[in-house]
C-alpha cells in the first residue's frame, strides 16, 4: 500500500503516482501545465529514490523549481498557451538567469499586489486598431470618435457615478494631428494581474525565497564542479550518509517551495 499522509498534517492530495501535493500550494498552471509538472515531479522522485549521483540529485531538484518559477511567470500573462514544443515561450521569452527570474517573479508581484482591484470587466476597456484604421476614420469620419466619447461618458455615469475616472482607451478625437506622435491619447489604464496569479505567488515569503536561492546556489556548484564537498557545502552537510543527507534535503525544500511531499510506490 502507498504510505497515506497523517492526520494531522495539512490536507494532501494524490500529484501523480509518486508525491502528495498540498492543498494549499502555489500553483496557477493550465492543466497542460500541470499534467507536465506531475511528470517531472515523478522523474524527479525516482532519481531520489535510485540515484547515488549527487549531481544529478541536485540538478534535478533545481529543475522543477526552475520550471515552477517560469511557467508561473507565463502565468500571469497567459503565455504559455502559446507555446510550442519547439518554441517554448517561457525559455524563450524569459532571461536565462534564475536569479532574474526569481526577482522578476518578486518584483511583478510587489508591483501589481498594491494596484486597486479593476470597476470594469477585464476585456471591456479598450478599443485597439492599427494606426491606419484611426488615420482612415480621423480623415472620413472625424465625428464618429466624438460620438464614441459622448457615448462612454454616459455608459460610466449610469454605471460607477457622476464623475468616473474608468474610461475605455480610445484614441482623442484631435482631428488636427498630422502624424502618429502627435496624436492624443489618454491616460493607459493598468491592467491588474489576474486575482488567482496574486494569491498564488502572494504565498511566497522571505523564507521562500532564502530557500530557494540556497537551492540555486547548490545547483551551480552542481552545475560547475565534480567535488562532492562543495555541493555539500551549500547545504550545510559534511560527514557521514551525505549521500541520503542531501536526499533528504532536496525532498524538504521541495517540500517548503512548491507543497510537494513524497510518498512510497504502490505495493
Amino acid at each position: 500500500m502507498a504510505d497515506e499522509p497523517l492526520n494531522d498534517q495539512p490536507e494532501l492530495l494524490e500529484f501523480g503516482s509518486t508525491s502528495w501535493l498540498r492543498a494549499d500550494a502555489p500553483f496557477y498552471f493550465s492543466g497542460n501545465d500541470f499534467e507536465e509538472f506531475q511528470c517531472l515531479v515523478d522523474q524527479w522522485n525516482q532519481t531520489i529514490a535510485n540515484t547515488r549521483g549527487l549531481r544529478q540529485i541536485v540538478l534535478e531538484t533545481w529543475l522543477l523549481l526552475d520550471y515552477w518559477v517560469r511557467v508561473t511567470l507565463c502565468g500571469a500573462f497567459g503565455i504559455s498557451k502559446h507555446s510550442t514544443p519547439e518554441f517554448d515561450l517561457c525559455y524563450e521569452l524569459l532571461p536565462h538567469s534564475f536569479e532574474r527570474c526569481l526577482s522578476l517573479l518578486q518584483n511583478l508581484y510587489k508591483a501589481h499586489s498594491v494596484l486597486p482591484d479593476p470597476h470594469l470587466p477585464r476585456f471591456g476597456r479598450q478599443l485597439t486598431a492599427s494606426y491606419a484604421f484611426w488615420k482612415l476614420l480621423k480623415s472620413e469620419h472625424p465625428a464618429l470618435l466624438e460620438q464614441l466619447l459622448q457615448i462612454e461618458k454616459v455608459y460610466l455615469e449610469s454605471e460607477f457615478g457622476q464623475g468616473s475616472t474608468h474610461g475605455l482607451a480610445f484614441l482623442e478625437c484631435d482631428t488636427t494631428a498630422t502624424s502618429f506622435e502627435a496624436i492624443q491619447w489618454r491616460k493607459r489604464t493598468v491592467e491588474k494581474l489576474p486575482h488567482g496569479w496574486l494569491e498564488a505567488v502572494g504565498k511566497l515569503d522571505e523564507e521562500w525565497y532564502r530557500n530557494a536561492r540556497r537551492l540555486n546556489k547548490a545547483r551551480n556548484e552542481a552545475a560547475h564542479s565534480t567535488e562532492q564537498t562543495r555541493i555539500l557545502r551549500a547545504f550545510g552537510i559534511k560527514g557521514e550518509a551525505a549521500i541520503e543527507r542531501a536526499k533528504e534535503e532536496c525532498s524538504r525544500l521541495i517540500e517548503r517551495l512548491l507543497g510537494i511531499t513524497r510518498r512510497g510506490p504502490a505495493a
